[in-house]
């Protein structure tokens, strides 16, 4: 090791890691989501669920991050320059040209493990060029050590070890202080061989556990490549669409599992604790909605651990109505109760809520209190339940000030709106468009505006979702397939691509599961242009289902199967779709004499049926 470290800063016993003495060659799965094209001078964003990796297209990595940490800033390979890529959710495959040719880079983020890999197929440098890259500081101490082919960077903590291995490489480690507390970190690479770097973090126990696995990186590249959320599939044929609701929920999944694995302990600002909050609940309301029960768990414990600030900035959108109401949703979508039943018990034997609501407050708690005592009804008495629910009806005191004036600009009157009124609009169906109020950002508030024009104005609604989701896919904020920014400091969470698929699923497909009475209402409001929708993975707790509709002409078909499950739902099905009257109606063929409402332009129609079988209904409209 090349150090100009200073004394004290070796470690006098240096901690010893063995790697793989061979890594296999990574490249050859199939990518089961994948976006691709020349690189440009666009981010990229790979991730799973303890690390990611950001950087450009065309150059090098800017940051590694392992369990929401930045580990290694600037990694770059001289002397040659990527012009081709293919993206996935946990890898980013590129072809590099340098003075040795085309060289295959492959980089690789284990999904369930602190693991980073990047490997080339040929040395990507020339004799005088090297790997470099930066271990940043932490304000404390830290001790570098090279054993081998591992640069071991020690902390303060037995968790903020730090372990960078080069596999098939030629030549040593170079360590300088950067002076600023981290290092300056380079290799040489020469040779015809396949070089492999592995960037891992944590205990002595876990980086040595993730450096075995790296011997296994074939099978977490199969992973790594696809999409791996469980849960909710659109499978219309029409890329933009089926990608961007895989690619949605998987960035919604790691991003509450990344911040689910942060450090402890962590003081965070007001601001901060604000779009934390707001960070967690709208990505768990996306990851419900699509049927990813353990990433709402995962935001449920974010936002359980978000202080509630008070003050301005959060009086519209209190910490524990938000945290109270994402228990409850969960609970009426996984029947999972757990967490449900703990917020109720805390609530009605404890004082988790503070006397004397706003106005502006009471709408959440209303809304939260009635959803928990949905989601309460088998596990606790009828009188407790009946207690929850007294709180919901509670009257409101009056609100200081009184109306709010419409304003030059405003454009239509809008209904007067706390969150409670927006999220009972957007969440069960309502027809009156509710504004939302402000979340303190902007592009959220822009997302939510959108969300909430399905109630309104579904055409209008779904060409603007439709032109976000395209917009993500192709280049978002940190690249392809993203739909948010990083934002420093505040973990867990991607809030506006949570709203993009809530907003479908709900705003689209009218899902509303209630899990502990067995019922699923769908009540799908489907834009006049659309001739045919598949979604697979709709759930109701253990069970799923599949909808698919046709539609030539006025003559409207939608089929319901149950894919999976032992206990069959009872369905409420209330499809809202382009006519003046029901001309006619079947049920499995037969002729059925249906509800049929009048709602403007379009018909809703009304059916109730048990989902033991697969149900098709037919209906033409005039």
């Amino acid at each position: 090791m090349t150090s100009s470290l200073g004394r004290g800063r070796a470690d006098p016993e240096p901690t010893h890691f063995e790697v793989p003495s061979a890594i296999p060659e990574l490249g050859a799965a199939v990518p089961g989501l994948a976006v691709a094209g020349l690189t440009g001078s666009r981010p990229f964003l790979i991730e799973g669920e303890l690390a990611s990796a950001t950087g450009m297209l065309k150059g090098g990595f800017e940051r590694i991050t392992i369990r929401d940490r930045a580990v290694v800033h600037d990694l770059s390979v001289g002397g040659s320059l990527a012009v081709n890529f293919v993206l996935m959710p946990g890898a980013l495959r590129r072809e590099r040209i340098g003075p040795r040719g085309t060289v295959l880079e492959n980089a690789i983020i284990a999904p369930t493990l602190p693991l980073v890999a990047v490997q080339w197929s040929a040395s990507p440098m020339a004799d005088d060029d090297a790997l470099r890259l930066t271990v940043p500081g932490r304000g404390t101490p830290i001790r570098p050590s090279v054993h081998g082919s591992v640069l071991h960077v020690a902390g303060q903590d037995e968790d903020e070890s730090v372990v960078i291995a080069l596999v098939g490489g030629a030549g040593a480690w170079s360590v300088v202080d950067d002076g600023s507390g981290g290092l300056r970190v380079s290799h040489r690479v020469a040779g015809e061989g396949r070089p492999t770097l592995l960037v891992t973090a944590g205990t002595e126990a876990v980086v040595r556990s993730t450096l075995a696995a790296a011997a296994h990186l074939l099978v977490h590249e199969r992973r790594a490549v696809g999409s791996t959320v469980d849960g909710a599939r659109v499978v219309t044929g029409v890329t933009e669409l089926d990608d961007g609701i895989a690619w949605g929920s998987g960035r919604v999944r790691a991003s509450l599992s990344q911040g689910a694995a942060r450090h402890h302990g962590e003081d965070s600002a007001e601001g901060h604790t604000v779009a934390a909050s707001h960070n967690a609940f709208w990505s768990g309301l996306g990851a419900i909605a699509g049927g990813d029960f353990e990433g709402a768990r995962r935001a449920a414990a974010l936002l359980e651990r978000c202080p509630d600030p008070g003050g301005a900035s959060q009086h519209a959108w209190p910490v524990a109505a938000m945290a109270t109401l994402l228990d409850a949703r969960l609970a009426l979508a996984s029947g999972d109760t757990s967490l449900a039943q703990r917020r109720a018990r805390s609530i009605l034997d404890g004082d988790r809520v503070a006397p004397g609501l706003s106005a502006s407050t009471r709408g959440l708690w209303t809304l939260a209190f009635e959803a928990l005592a949905d989601a309460s009804r088998y596990t606790e008495s009828a009188a407790r339940v009946a207690n929850l629910r007294g709180l919901a009806t509670a009257p409101a005191p009056e609100a200081a000030g009184g109306r709010r004036l419409p304003m030059v600009g405003d454009g239509e009157p809008q209904p007067e709106s706390d969150a409670g009124a927006f999220l009972r609009s957007v969440l069960v169906g309502a027809r009156d468009r509710v504004r939302a109020p402000t979340t303190g950002s902007p592009t959220l508030d822009d997302a939510l505006r959108g969300w909430s024009e399905f109630s309104s104005d579904v055409d209008g609604a779904w060409v603007r979702w439709r032109q976000r989701l395209s917009d993500g896919l192709a280049s978002g904020p940190v690249g392809p397939a993203t739909w948010d920014r990083l934002g420093e400091g505040v973990a867990g969470g991607a809030p506006l691509t949570g709203v993009l698929i809530a907003a479908f699923f709900h705003g689209v497909l009218g899902y509303a599961p209630d899990a502990p009475s067995g019922r699923l209402r769908l009540a799908p409001r489907l834009p006049a242009h659309m001739s045919a929708l598949d979604v697979q993975g709709l759930r109701l707790s253990s069970t799923e289902l599949a909808l698919r509709y046709e539609r030539s002409g006025t003559h409207h078909r939608f089929v319901i199967e149950p894919t999976s499950g032992r206990v069959p739902p009872m369905l409420i099905f209330e499809p809202s779709v382009l006519g003046s009257r029901l001309a006619e109606a079947y049920i499995e063929s037969a002729p059925a004499d249906l509800e049929a409402t009048c709602e403007g332009d379009r018909v809703r129609i009304r059916v109730q049926l048990p989902l033991d079988a697969q149900r098709t209904i037919e209906f033409r409209t005039e």
